[in-house]
């Protein structure tokens, strides 16, 4: 097999991917639209600081911070499932309502007093407030009158609250033993979203709410979309089919992987494995370390979750113990399924040598074939986009498909988003391509003896491991991905690893930098998220310009001392003709490694009779 493509290949994939880009600006492109990422995580920050000091006299300098990014995933999905996506666009227009926000905290070690405020990623305004403090905590007294006239007074100033487009909902008064806590909300009259699902009913309702208590508001909030409980119990037991969805997905894993020892041990010394095992070692600890940097890049998330009630040294250590052991077994666990994956695809699929990464250790990596195989991953991706966005396009038309957009928030508290892509592509890319196409494929082959009942199976266990995502029904994910899975598992079989690879690695790039690529952000992010996203094509131009000799090295055992001693006494064995009369090299070879001997040590004394001639093939 060679990446030296037909034109017809390559005008057909390239005409197929035109088409999906298309097809994809068609119907997918209109969902990034509404998205704004104007304000960026540091601007988040400093207008949270600049609110507390104006506003509320806070000694900043005092408090630790946590700012992340998120999505108001119930309301989303609420609203997409109740009014489509078009009604969802629609209703955030009219009422200004935002799914996206900053999470800003301010907090102190071992102390409950701490402010959560969120700003808007569009505007930069603070859209709630939270002022967490002690139950002791002494206020003057007021009454409820008061307190509500207060809390009417700040929305209309700063949110144009119009008492005559909403009523009052919510009014109690929590007292406590050195203050009285009142909290109101009202419900927008022209905002409440009926839900009537299976018997079940219920309205979501868009509140505007405060709590006073004394001269100071506790909290506030310009929007909040309260869904019916009803709702919740629906999706609950929809998740439920996820779940038990995934549990199967994870005992199928957990048989490929033992699977994958067990072969790892029987074939302990293959030449392959030999061969390409520092080359894993290398990829291993790669991945280790940028696991390691993500997870520093990624700090904020672990912070927001602090509990002040112990101290923040003690919490910092226990996470970093479990979160390096948690890497290390992760990044460990790729080299069975690598290594016995180079040995059977060696066994099963001799003639398609670019389907392992022993092709390209023998030869090099920086070749025009490279090049060839980088630029076919390329287009694979953008048929990937458009195949996603047609199965989606359908299921929104005939199976009420919605989706989360969780996908958007993922990057967006790390320190460096473009760096977080660049690491959730890699380690998504290498850890499943290897699993279920090196690995996978070429097992079930050797078992089933079917290539294409191969691909089926891998590609459904592949999809299944996906149907963890809020995407309704549960099945749509599993069948989308599996489809997917089966377009990569055909194009790995035809043209190799590294093409599935590089295709793999810029869909889940694409779909990670989306907001920042699509939607309304600063220059740097953008920039530097289509660098990520170039980065392969970066290294074909340099593989396409080095363009080294395509010439395969020779397999060979590296001894060490112990099997040069065994080497000598195998050729003395060897040497008598009593011992291999009326044998073939290959009879010779099980004979001897049936007796424990070293397979590495046996190839090389028979390798050199043959040469001699003193034995047949």
């Amino acid at each position: 097999m060679s990446m030296r493509l037909s034109y017809k290949t390559w005008s057909f994939f390239i005409a197929i991917s035109f088409l999906c880009a298309l097809l994809w600006f068609k119907f997918g492109y209109p969902l990034f639209t509404h998205i704004d990422l104007s304000t960026d995580r540091d601007e988040a920050l400093l207008l949270a600081k600049e609110y507390l000091t104006k506003n509320r006299s806070v000694d900043i300098t005092r408090y630790h911070t946590a700012v992340v990014f998120v999505i108001d995933q119930n309301s989303d999905g609420y609203l997409q499932r109740t009014l489509g996506f078009e009604g969802e666009l629609q209703f955030l227009k009219e009422h200004n309502f935002e799914l996206f926000f900053w999470m800003v905290r301010f907090f102190r070690e071992k102390e409950r007093e701490e402010y959560l405020l969120t700003i808007s990623c569009k505007t930069g305004e603070v859209t709630s407030f939270r002022h967490t403090i002690e139950d002791s905590t002494q206020k003057p007294k007021t009454s409820r009158e008061e307190a509500k006239e207060k809390a009417e007074q700040f929305l209309i100033k700063n949110f144009s609250f119009s008492p005559d487009e909403y009523f009052l909902t919510t009014e109690f008064s929590r007292e406590l033993d050195h203050r009285i806590d009142h909290t109101f909300a009202w419900e927008k009259k022209s905002a409440s979203i009926p839900w009537k699902k299976h018997r079940l009913s219920g309205n979501a309702r868009l509140l505007m709410g405060a709590t006073v208590s004394g001269e100071e508001l506790l909290t506030f909030s310009k929007f909040s979309l309260e869904l019916p409980e009803t709702y919740y119990r629906d999706l609950a037991t929809k998740q439920t089919i996820s779940l038990n969805l995934l549990t199967i997905t994870r005992i199928l894993n957990i048989a490929l992987f033992v699977a994958a020892i067990f072969y790892l041990i029987l074939r302990r010394n293959h030449l392959a494995m030999s061969t390409t095992r520092k080359f894993y070692y290398t990829i291993t600890a790669s991945i280790f370390l940028f696991t390691l940097l993500a997870e520093l890049n990624e700090l904020q998330n672990v912070i927001l979750k602090y509990d002040t009630t112990q101290p923040i040294a003690s919490f910092y250590g226990r996470h970093a113990v479990e979160t390096i052991l948690s890497i290390f077994f992760a990044t460990i666990g790729v080299l069975m399924p690598s290594l016995s994956g180079e040995a059977l695809h060696a066994e099963i699929f001799p003639q398609k040598k670019e389907g392992s990464f022993l092709h390209y250790v023998r030869t090099s990596f920086l070749t025009k074939e490279v090049f060839a195989s980088i630029c076919l991953g390329y287009l694979c991706f953008v048929i990937m986009v458009g195949l996603q966005t047609l199965a989606f396009k359908l299921g929104q038309e005939y199976f009420g498909i919605w989706f989360e957009q969780t996908w958007v928030t993922q990057l967006s508290a790390a320190y460096f988003p473009f760096l977080a892509a660049f690491y959730l592509g890699l380690r998504a890319s290498f850890l499943e391509e290897i699993m279920f196409r090196l690995f996978t494929i070429s097992w079930l082959t050797k078992v089933l003896k079917r290539t294409f009942l191969a691909v089926i199976l891998s590609s459904l266990i592949w999809g299944l491991g996906h149907s963890g995502y809020l995407i309704f029904p549960m099945w749509f994910r599993a069948l989308e991905v599996t489809a997917l899975g089966f377009f990569l598992s055909i194009i790995y079989i035809k043209f190799g690893i590294i093409t599935v690879l590089v295709a793999h690695y810029l869909f889940d790039v694409f779909w990670y930098s989306t907001g920042y690529l699509l939607g309304k952000t600063q220059p740097f992010h953008l920039y530097s998220m289509l660098f990520v996203i170039l980065l392969p094509f970066v290294w074909g131009l340099v593989a396409y310009m080095l363009n080294r000799q395509l010439e395969e090295k020779r397999l060979q055992w590296k001894l060490n001392k112990h099997q040069e001693y065994n080497l000598k006494v195998i050729k003395y064995y060897l040497s008598d003709p009593r011992n291999i009369e009326n044998k073939s090299a290959n009879e010779l070879k099980k004979e001897i490694v049936r007796h424990g001997w070293d397979i590495a040590v046996v190839d090389m004394a028979i390798e050199e009779l043959k040469t001699k001639g003193k034995l047949p093939s």
